[in-house]
């Protein structure tokens, strides 16, 4: 995934809104965009706090939600 910068970069030179770009981006990268409100706080403040991680970090984040779907799905 793009950086924030470059992200604002590109939507400033497509003359695209910043959501359009990051939408088109993170789709690439296949992630999966919901755009529903969840209406749990701390699940919106978890999610919104991503942005703040290095892109490395986001790695770490990432495997272990991968990790901890794959044992709840394991033990279903």
């Amino acid at each position: 995934m793009p950086g924030p910068a470059t992200l604002q970069g590109l939507a400033a030179g497509l003359d695209l809104s910043i959501e359009v770009v990051r939408a088109a981006a993170a789709s690439a990268a296949g992630f999966v965009i919901d755009r529903e409100q969840v209406g749990d706080p701390e699940i919106e403040i978890l999610v919104a706090s991503l942005a703040r991680l290095s892109p490395e970090d986001r790695r770490h984040v990432a495997a272990l939600v991968r990790s901890l779907l794959s044992a709840t799905d394991a033990a279903s």
